[in-house]
């Protein structure tokens, strides 16, 4: 099938690019941004973690596109070009991703949304580096795919660093979770929290997000299960937050383990972030902020939530 909307918003970002482009671009800059576009979604399928960093060529493409020395102002203009250009292909892409059905509507949302951002005038406060101009790059890559509640990336693994934390040897957690993926450490999909995703971010959004991650599963048979890591999967923020007691419990119900990665200074900015209950729980010493990684098995996963039963790829 063909997803209208995301086709009438691929017009949308065509002539918002236009008008842009005669405010902003240069004779050389049309081909400039054409090979960037080019260096991008020749490596967005290759088996790389994460968003942040991409591939050297990829990276020093984009300084050349958005370089340091060029006036803010400029910066940002170009870097809304970028992301309008490669809104403008990726009805045609996804078609040809034969990623399940789904996800048609999932990306009609997040153009929506990207292409509004950049209607409104709002700034991308760090530039090339910021972090959601980073998830919005790969999101029109197909490197992440955008799933209801959170965004999801396809190459992701557990460290083994994490593995051989004292704390996760002398629990015995690190040997359940060698066990229950029967020693295969990647590739795990891993789910991120995208800061302008959060309307769906609620125990119905999260269902939403692991029936489809269960419809990646199907698409991606190398894949050993479903990873994420946040101060909310620690134990006690259920105690202090019980709204958020969904987010480790529903995962833990049906067969999703936990191991302990330690507590670094953003998982205590994280935690008290919107929460004044949480911030003083923190500052009066009664709650120690930990980051803990969710590892959701293949098997278990499935076995509480089936696969979408539409086994159709877009098109």
């Amino acid at each position: 099938m063909s997803d209208a909307g995301l086709i009438a918003l691929a017009a949308v970002a065509r002539a918002r690019r236009s008008d842009l482009e005669s405010e902003a671009l240069r004779g050389h800059d049309r081909a400039l941004l054409q090979s960037a576009c080019d260096g991008l979604l020749g490596r967005a399928l290759d088996p790389m973690e994460g968003y942040r960093v991409w591939p050297r060529p990829v990276e020093l493409l984009l300084a050349q596109w958005a370089p340091l020395g060029e006036s803010d102002r400029v910066v940002q203009l170009r870097l809304n070009l970028l992301l309008l250009a490669l809104a403008e292909s990726l009805p045609d892409r996804l078609r040809r991703s034969g990623l399940p059905v789904p996800f048609a509507e999932e990306y009609r949302r997040s153009a929506l949304r990207i292409t509004q951002r950049i209607a409104q005038g709002r700034r991308w406060d760090h530039g090339l580096q910021d972090d959601v101009f980073r998830k919005d790059l790969a999101l029109l890559c197909l490197r992440m795919l955008p799933c209801v509640s959170h965004v999801v990336c396809r190459y992701s693994g557990i460290p083994r660093s994490t593995l051989l934390r004292p704390r996760n040897l002398a629990s015995g957690a690190s040997a359940r979770v060698v066990f229950a993926l029967r020693g295969q450490l990647r590739p795990l999909i891993a789910n991120h929290v995208h800061p302008e995703m959060t309307d769906r971010f609620d125990p119905a959004g999260r269902e939403a997000c692991y029936r489809l991650v269960c419809a990646l599963l199907g698409h991606w048979p190398d894949s050993a299960g479903l990873v994420g890591t946040s101060w909310y999967y620690d134990r006690v923020v259920g105690d202090i937050s019980p709204h958020l007691a969904y987010l480790r419990k529903v995962p833990a119900e049906r067969g999703a383990l936990f191991l302990d990665v330690g507590a670094p200074a953003e998982a205590r900015a994280d935690a008290v972030f919107r929460s004044e209950r949480r911030r003083a729980r923190v500052e009066d010493g009664t709650y120690k902020p930990r980051t803990v990684m969710m590892v959701w098995p293949r098997q278990a996963l499935l076995a509480h939530l089936p696969r979408q039963p539409a086994t159709r790829a877009v098109a």
